[in-house]
């Protein structure tokens, strides 16, 4: 019986910080070098379902408020 290669782990990107700990429970580690967390491949669909269903923390809106006034006062 020879031992089969398991899949590469994927790699997921987006705004996974607010599911940091749901990636991690998937078997998903963060790699720095790459800005992303690299999932094992079986579970690599419910890793990309977790981040696209994310709701924005109420830090997060207030931050993208701020960037947007911001951006708003500079004259071009």
């Amino acid at each position: 019986m020879s031992p089969t290669t398991p899949a590469p782990p994927v790699l997921i990107t987006g705004r996974t910080f607010p599911v940091r700990f749901r990636l991690a429970d998937l078997g998903g580690r963060w790699d720095a070098a790459a800005q992303g967390w690299r999932v094992p491949a079986d579970r690599a669909e419910e890793a990309r379902r977790i981040v696209q269903t994310a709701t924005p923390t109420a830090s997060e809106l207030a931050r993208a408020d701020r960037r947007a006034d911001q951006y708003a006062r500079v004259a071009y």
